[in-house]
This record gives C-alpha cells, sequence and structure tokens, in this order.
C-alpha cells in the first residue's frame, strides 16, 4: 500500500475523531484548489487556497463528513482542507506551532527538528503533550498539542507566544492572534494527510525516529489530547494582541502548579528533573545542583525526606560520578536548614481552585471561556491573564 492509502484506510475513524474533538468550526473552513485553478497574483504570489464556502453561502453550506474524508483519502491536492484555530465561540480546541523551510535548506531541516523537539520538551514540562508532524517533506514541521475541551483562545494565544519565548525559538503559533474580529474567521491550518502540492503525505517523530508510513495515521488518530487547565502557569502580563511579544514585558513562565495528587506530582517533578544537568562529576556544580533540587523538593514541593530521596538519588545516578549516599542524605538535611523558599509554595491553592472550577465547567452550557473567565474582554489578552493565572 502506498502512504496516503494507510491514510484512506483511516478516513472514517479520523473524521468521527475530528468532528469530535478538532473542528472549531463548521461554518468556514479552508481548503486547496486544484492545481488547473490556481493563480498568480500581481505580487508574484501563487494563490494556492480559499475559505469556503463562499461569502453567499456561508450560513447555509456547512463542513460535512465527507469534506474531512476526501482529505484524508487524498485523491486530489483541491480535496485538502484545513480547520480554523479559533470557534465562533472564542475557544480553541488545539494549538499548533509551525516551522516553515521554503528554501528548503539542509541546515534549517536540522534546526526546525532540534527546535522542535525542544518545544515539545518544553510543552511536557508544562503539562500540554506535543506531536511533531513532517509536514512538507524538506524540512517544514507542525508541533501539534490538542486539547480534552474547548480553552478561551486569548489564553491559548498569551500560552503559546510566552512558551516559545522561554524555549528561545521562532515559530507560527496557531491561532495567531488573541481574538478574531466580528465577521472575520481567523487563521486556520492544513489537517495531516496529503501536502497541497509536494508528493508527501505527513509522517510523525515517535521515540525519536519518524514513524512508518503505516504508522502515520493511527499516530495521529490517537495523538494524546492534554487539559487545558495546563496553561494556567502562564503568569503575568503579556503585551495585547495587537502587537508582537517584547520580551523585556514579558514576565517568565513558571512551572505548572497542580493539585498533589500523587499522578501530579510524579509529572511535575519528572518535569522539573528534566531541567537539570546530568552527567556531572565532583567539583563541576553536581552538589550545588542537587542541593538546589533537594530544596525545591522538601521546601517548594513539601515532599517527605524519604520521598525527595528517592527522587535525588534517581537524579544522583544520571551522573557521571553520583554522589555516595550519605551525601543524598545530607542534602535533604540541608535543604531543611538552608533552603530559603517557604515550604509548599511551589502548591498554589487559588490556581488549585480555579482548577477545580474549570474541571466543574464542563457541565455548564456557558461553555469554559464564559465560565471561567466570566466578563474579561476577550481582546485583551493580558487581562485573561491577570484573570486566570495571576491569582
Amino acid at each position: 500500500m502506498t502512504p496516503a492509502a494507510h491514510w484512506a484506510v483511516h478516513a472514517d475513524a479520523l473524521v468521527a475523531r475530528d468532528r469530535a474533538t478538532l473542528v472549531n468550526r463548521d461554518d468556514v473552513w479552508g481548503q486547496y484548489r486544484p492545481l488547473h485553478k490556481r493563480e498568480t497574483a500581481p505580487d508574484g504570489t501563487q494563490q494556492k487556497h480559499w475559505t469556503l464556502p463562499a461569502r453567499d453561502r456561508r450560513g447555509v453550506e456547512r463542513l460535512t463528513p465527507e469534506t474531512i474524508a476526501r482529505h484524508y483519502r487524498g485523491r486530489d491536492v483541491g480535496h485538502v482542507i484545513g480547520l480554523h484555530a479559533i470557534g465562533a465561540d472564542g475557544c480553541a480546541r488545539w494549538l499548533a506551532f509551525d516551522f516553515d523551510n521554503h528554501e528548503d535548506r539542509a541546515d534549517v531541516t536540522d534546526g526546525n527538528r532540534a527546535a522542535a523537539a525542544d518545544l515539545c520538551r518544553w510543552l511536557a514540562f508544562f503539562g500540554l503533550a506535543g506531536l511533531i508532524e513532517d509536514s512538507d517533506g524538506r524540512g517544514g514541521l507542525h508541533v501539534w498539542a490538542l486539547f480534552d475541551r474547548p480553552a478561551p483562545a486569548p489564553l491559548v494565544y498569551a500560552f503559546a507566544q510566552a512558551v516559545l519565548l522561554e524555549a528561545k525559538t521562532a515559530a507560527e503559533t496557531y491561532p495567531k492572534q488573541a481574538h478574531v474580529p466580528h465577521g472575520k474567521y481567523g487563521s486556520w491550518l492544513r489537517l495531516p494527510g496529503r501536502h497541497h502540492t509536494r508528493d508527501h503525505v505527513s509522517r510523525f517523530l515517535i521515540d525519536g525516529a519518524w514513524c512508518a508510513p503505516e504508522d502515520a495515521p493511527r499516530a495521529w488518530l490517537e495523538a494524546p489530547r492534554s487539559d487545558p487547565a495546563a496553561m494556567l502557569h502562564v503568569a503575568g502580563t503579556l503585551p495585547s494582541a495587537e502587537r508582537a511579544p517584547d520580551p523585556a514585558t514579558v514576565v517568565r513562565v513558571v512551572p505548572w502548579q497542580p493539585p498533589t495528587t500523587p499522578t501530579d506530582v510524579t509529572r511535575r517533578v519528572e518535569g522539573y528533573m528534566r531541567r537539570l544537568p546530568t552527567g556531572l562529576g565532583a567539583g563541576e556544580g553536581r552538589n550545588h545542583a542537587g542541593f538546589r533540587f533537594a530544596c525545591w523538593l522538601v521546601r517548594d514541593m513539601a515532599l517527605d525526606d524519604a520521598d525527595a530521596r528517592a527522587w535525588l538519588t534517581r537524579w544522583n545516578a544520571q551522573q557521571r560520578t553520583p554522589m555516595s549516599s550519605a551525601k543524598v542524605a545530607a542534602l535533604v538535611s540541608d535543604a531543611h536548614a538552608y533552603g530559603s523558599r517557604g515550604v509548599g509554595t511551589a502548591i498554589d491553592d487559588a490556581r488549585h481552585m480555579l482548577r477545580t472550577e474549570i474541571g466543574a465547567a464542563r457541565t455548564r452550557p456557558v461553555g469554559w471561556a464564559a465560565g471561567v473567565l466570566g466578563a474579561v474582554p476577550p481582546s485583551d489578552a493580558a487581562a485573561v491573564l491577570r484573570k486566570v493565572a495571576c491569582l
């Protein structure tokens, strides 16, 4: 079977999944033109796609299951579609980052892959699962983060800009803005599957390697969906959506602070530990890094000594010259004696309460945005963050 044929086999299942969890709005969608209908604009750019349905048919025609299925069957480039990043309700069901390589440069290909992998590590650290798609076969990549329920677009947009700044990389984000003006529809992104021009079908980076063609459709079908409440860790004031973020005005992202159930603590500590140095020997900052980790465990996270020693031992095993068990125990004692932060400072009750509120909002007809954000203007990303992330 060809790579495209594998996608066709899964078309019906993908349609059902997309309609339930990915489609932000079905009154408009993006679609690529057949090759014979592509035109060149006066400025020299090629007009490859359009927004459907036609203006006089909007409100009458809808994105149908068959239109999505035709995309995944991939029989013609004129069947390739994309989904809008923000719904009519001002919410987004997913977040995506686009790394381009229009000039087909090998150095950009390598740089994009490294940047996308690093971005996924940041997303994981902050509680979101990322999936890297080889979108064009020449180094262009999409990084997808799917949500298990709609999230307010201003929060999604602000989170995306903050994570890019934290990861020190550049990419186009979807959504591209915090809100969509009245009468507009915002940006849309092509769904995985057949490329709109090149002889390429999407594949995904799984465990550090590109998956086989027959595995790609299922990788997309089974892409993990994350709790959008994880984005509430974006702290401080971001610029409004009308101008580009200025790093000098953006308060740094801080680690997500979930309630302290065993599963959440494990994820939280593993994320923190991934940022710590490894492969250290004596005299290379090993003891200092261990002390900082110990302080964070017993003071910020308020773990008991036995759990703290267990996590320290796990990190210690990754060093070129591990410390003795006695030294590990001493670090825990020193953290109690000399750590400067208060006990439990990483467990923010206000955010815990808000996260509980978000969970309860699942059953409310007003939706997540209205239930959580109240009267915050959707056009003011900074106000949204002050409402939900600066409690």
